[in-house]
């Protein structure tokens, strides 16, 4: 875990600089690589927690691609919220704040990790992943298509 942390810290100053068209390219590519191995992520998925392999191929897997693309593409429209109370304005403001730490369960894990390793890193945040110890393999899995993608070691 220690060394997961150094490296998600080491990677966090330069991957929060890149333009947001630029974290979004790399989510693309990752949504993208995920797709290209749809059939070997519904057979990991199946053996993980024993879902159906085609409930998998149908569902989870193209979900988790959804997920990337959906960040991918909202982290380009930059907005803020402001919500007047009786005494105070809150705002809602959307910027890298660090290493987030991001532990699954085992239902749903390839949805489940990718719906929050895709804000965070859409954001400029780095991330250290625990997915569940009872389903591990797709988690496993998505680092090969991580690599592919290209994104810096560390993220």
């Amino acid at each position: 875990v220690n060394f997961a942390v150094a490296a998600a810290k080491r990677a966090f100053p330069s991957w929060s600089r890149l333009s947001t068209a630029t974290r979004a390219e790399y989510l693309n590519k990752l949504a993208s690589s995920i797709e290209k191995r749809l059939a070997e992520f519904a057979i990991l998925e199946s053996r993980d927690n024993g879902k159906p392999a085609a409930l998998a191929k149908m569902v989870d897997i193209p979900r988790a691609v959804s997920n990337f693309r959906f960040f991918a593409g909202q982290i380009q429209h930059s907005f803020t919220h402001a919500h007047q109370m009786s005494d105070a304005i809150n705002y809602s403001q959307r910027s890298p704040l660090g290493v987030c730490g991001l532990i699954t369960p085992w239902n749903l894990p390839l949805y489940l990790l990718t719906w929050k390793i895709a804000p965070a890193i859409a954001c400029g945040n780095t991330v250290v992943c625990k997915p569940s110890e009872m389903t591990p393999m797709t988690a496993y899995f998505l680092t090969d298509c991580i690599l592919e993608a290209g994104i810096p070691a560390g993220v």
